[in-house]
């Protein structure tokens, strides 16, 4: 997921030139370690209970939002682009995160993706993800609407309805 956190065995090449055997071995694991806990803090400090979840795609990008925070982002080509973002924006609806929600779990459930080469699978997920996303689009601005007919019916101010609104 990150360029830095290589596997261990990788790492040790990359070990003090003064480690030799053993020593080279703990030095990769306990730098792979230290990375990703790095990253995983980081993480950890953009969840805060109930942080919104998001996905954007630009093309072959993919970035994972928590609160509008990057939280990791990949590149794929764009067909791989689109059937990963239309499983993460899944993750994304279906995680409630709370005070005790940890980055490994969101981690985890990025990392279980289900693959396959078949093309017309692929392409009804993402158009399933595609129909959803718009369905959304629709219910938030119904909502928005129906917001607007109840602060007119109540005669609600601008400021009161920002409070309303926070």
């Amino acid at each position: 997921m990150w360029g830095d956190v290589k596997p261990a065995a990788v790492l040790a090449m990359e070990a003090p030139a003064s480690l030799a055997g053993r020593e080279r071995s703990a030095w990769g694991k306990r730098t792979r370690a230290a990375r990703l806990e790095d990253h995983l803090e980081r993480i950890d400090a953009a969840l805060p209970g109930g942080v919104c979840l998001s996905v954007e795609r630009d093309g072959g990008e993919v970035r994972f939002l928590a609160g509008g925070a990057e939280i990791v982002t990949v590149y794929e080509d764009e067909v791989d682009a689109a059937f990963l973002a239309a499983q993460w924006r899944q993750v994304a609806r279906t995680t409630n995160v709370t005070d005790k929600y940890e980055a490994k779990t969101l981690m985890k459930s990025l990392l279980a993706l289900r693959t396959t080469e078949n093309r017309s699978l692929r392409e009804q997920v993402v158009k399933l993800d595609d129909d959803i996303r718009a369905l959304d689009a629709e219910i938030d601005a119904a909502e928005r609407e129906m917001n607007g007919v109840i602060y007119r019916l109540y005669d609600l101010s601008e400021s009161e309805i920002k409070l309303v609104e926070a």
